[in-house]
């Protein structure tokens, strides 16, 4: 697995200033945030090769690329058109958001048309696009991400721990097995969350946290299931929380990740051998050549036929409890799940489920992005 970290906390530096950043944070490479006040904006999408050229020097890549856009049109044109010149096959499509007030179907129906507009000029310019479980939309969790897919397989899904907090959770292997199994992941999003009770019983907050500080997501738990459901795709750190010396707190996450991964069982990966650059594909499975001597780590590349399960079925846990999480971790699972100040209570009527009623205190951000 790849640890690339979203450019989100860096802001507007020039490519070449958040490509050593990035290095010398220790990350593989990008997961680029096109957004104003960013090193690449809507009206700048040219800098997204500039940006992958000045990785490149360093052995590192834009291995994902995160973007606001929810329907075709001239700017997701020009896009997605820099991304393939730049070799950039993986986009982060934007938000569909829930509104409790307004006409659910027809916002789903009009959501279902958007992503499929998107989805097709997506195809035409040879980059995949994925759509990211993000609480306060009609995407929180796999099971309403399929409703919104409706059948269609061209997009990929972006599992998020952390988003999926804020609404309650989602077991990581529930999130999984709805989506058909890792080959439907296109990147797996990295952050932590904690739930503080305020000066009641039913006031709570949750907030964003330092993953290298621990948090309600069982991050140990997770990154041993998917290393053994050999799960090998991008995953992309999220700096969310307030930071003094934002580059200090990515270095420190960065750290903590690959000590996780380490204890984990995963293959590091190692940017300075995969090729990267405009015209080359290192991060899609169906470039990475098979054959005698290889194991594939796609489950989309691994034979299968009547009688036979895909090989990430194969490896199921039988139960969070024998899932391995290394010395020091604590499994998920009913008879395991934390209490106290830090977690919310699980009596009826005291766990706020609604984003949009849920306040998460100074400094941070409600609808992180």
């Amino acid at each position: 697995m790849r640890v690339l970290v979203l450019t989100k906390p860096f802001g507007a530096l020039s490519p070449q200033t958040l490509a050593d950043q990035l290095v010398q944070a220790g990350a593989d490479g990008a997961d680029l945030l096109v957004r104003d006040g960013q090193t690449v904006t809507p009206d700048t999408p040219e800098r997204i090769a500039e940006t992958a050229r000045a990785l490149h020097t360093h052995g590192c890549e834009i291995g994902f690329l995160t973007t606001d856009l929810t329907s075709a049109g001239r700017e997701a044109d020009r896009v997605l058109g820099h991304c393939a010149d730049a070799g950039v096959t993986r986009m982060r499509v934007g938000f569909y958001r829930y509104d409790a007030g307004s006409d659910h179907p027809a916002d789903l129906d009009r959501a279902r048309r958007d992503l499929a507009g998107l989805a097709d000029l997506a195809a035409r310019h040879g980059v995949r696009p994925v759509l990211a479980l993000h609480h306060g939309t009609l995407h929180p969790s796999a099971a309403h991400a399929m409703r919104l897919l409706d059948g269609r397989d061209d997009v990929l899904v972006h599992p998020d721990p952390g988003n999926q907090a804020k609404e309650g959770s989602e077991h990581w292997r529930l999130t999984l097995d709805t989506l058909g199994g890792p080959d439907r992941v296109g990147c797996v999003g990295v952050k932590n969350a904690l739930w503080e009770q305020g000066g009641s019983p039913e006031d709570w907050t949750c907030r964003w946290q330092p993953l290298a500080d621990g948090g309600v997501v069982p991050w140990p738990t997770i990154l041993a299931g998917l290393t053994g459901l050999g799960y090998s795709g991008p995953l992309s750190l999220h700096v969310h929380y307030p930071a003094a010396d934002p580059f200090a707190a990515v270095r420190r996450d960065v750290r903590y990740l690959r000590g996780l991964l380490t204890a984990a069982g995963a293959t590091p990966s190692d940017p300075t051998t995969t090729p990267t650059g405009p015209g080359t594909t290192p991060t899609d499975p169906a470039t990475t050549p098979t054959g005698p001597g290889t194991t594939p780590t796609d489950p989309a590349t691994t034979p299968t036929g009547p009688g036979t399960e895909p090989s990430w079925k194969a490896t199921r846990p039988t139960s969070p409890r024998t899932t391995p999480t290394g010395p020091g971790t604590t499994p998920t699972g009913p008879t395991t799940a934390p209490t106290g100040p830090a977690t919310a209570p699980t009596a009826p009527g005291t766990t706020p489920t609604d984003p949009a009623t849920t306040p998460t205190g100074p400094g941070a951000e409600p609808f992180a992005r």
